[in-house]
Parts: structure tokens; sequence; C-alpha cells
């Protein structure tokens, strides 16, 4: 750690929107709780992760990174794309001095998590899906736990590292009143409404 009193989180995962957002969302909380908190992102090089972020003040840096296409030239793409995000990955590590590196899955996070692995940094997982992915089932192994949403997502991770906490949702969200929502979708404030995502 550079500075005694900040405590830095790099975030890896991305891909989709589906592994950044709860990046993003546990970030906004430990902000929240912790004025000390310096968060940093890493996302592919020309993805989408960088500009989904600047929008909730953080910054991110990017790898050169692929998914995994199975066939013989995804396979060359993805090992040569793979050697280039991890030497970049051990880069962004050495230059921010996490303190802690989170991942939520995606190809993403595996270069990151690797190479945070190599420093002895503390790595913790968070899977949202209750089946998961490649990355966070391979990953899991390399975590001191794995946050999951679904217990389900226990039988494919070390389930002694799992630990059941649901997903992490936005601040703002939790904030929002009662009677604002009503109003903005206009329901009827007397009856039950079931929101299905």
């Amino acid at each position: 750690m550079t500075e005694k009193s900040q405590h830095r989180v790099l975030f890896a995962g991305g891909g989709t929107a589906g592994h950044l957002m709860p990046a993003v969302n546990i970030a906004l909380a430990l902000s929240r709780k912790d004025k000390t908190i310096k968060a940093l992102f890493v996302g592919k090089r020309g993805g989408m992760e960088a500009a989904i972020v600047s929008r909730f003040g953080f910054q991110t840096k990017e790898i050169e990174i692929a998914g995994l296409k199975r066939n013989p030239l995804g396979i060359i793409r993805f090992v040569w794309n793979w050697n280039k995000g991890l030497k970049q990955a051990a880069e962004i590590i050495e230059e921010f001095q996490p303190d802690v590196v989170v991942g939520t899955g995606g190809y993403v996070s595996a270069p990151v998590v690797r190479a945070a692995r190599k420093k002895n940094i503390p790595i913790f997982m968070q899977e949202q899906n209750s089946l998961p992915g490649l990355a966070t089932r391979t990953l899991s192994k390399m975590a001191e736990n794995v946050f999951i949403a679904y217990d389900s997502a226990a039988n494919f991770l070390p389930r002694e590292k799992c630990r059941l906490v649901g997903n992490p949702v936005r601040p703002d969200l939790l904030d929002s009143q009662r009677s604002t929502s009503i109003s903005e979708f206009g329901l009827e404030p007397s009856l039950k409404t079931l929101l299905i995502v």
C-alpha cells in the first residue's frame, strides 16, 4: 500500500455487464462505508468497461484479453492475448499496489486474479449466477472467499470458501422511496407489485 490512510481495491470482471455491474456495486458500497477506499477497475481493451465504470466516478485500466473460443484459431488467439493480458495485469498491480483484488467473473478477471496470486495479494471472488462460469470455477481455488448469490453455486466451487450473501445492489436503488417508484411507474399504491427480472 503506498498510502497507509488509503485502502486500495482492484476490481476485475467484465466482458459483459453481468460481470461488471456487481463489481461497480461492490465498489460503490465500499466507498460509501469507507471514504479512504481507492478503487480501480481492469477491463478489456476496447470493451464497454471503461465507459460504464466512468459514469460512477471510477477509473479503468485496460488489458488485451479475449474470451476462449473452442476452435483451433480461437485457442491460438486466446493464448496470445492471455500472455499479453497477464503481463499487463502484473504491471497494473505493480503500479496500483492493491490491498485486495475482487474478481467478479468473466474472462477479464482471469489474468488479473492470476497476477494477484503471484504477488500474494488477497483475492475475493463474487459469483452472481447459480451456475458459475469457467473463470469463476477456475479462479475460486485461489480466492480467500467466494461470495455467492445462490447456494446452488457452491456445488461447483470450493464449498468451504463460499459465503452466501446475495447479489450486490447499487446503494441508490436500495435508498429509493416506495412512493417515488409508485409515481414513476404509474402503479396503484394499494396493490402489491411483482417485479420479474
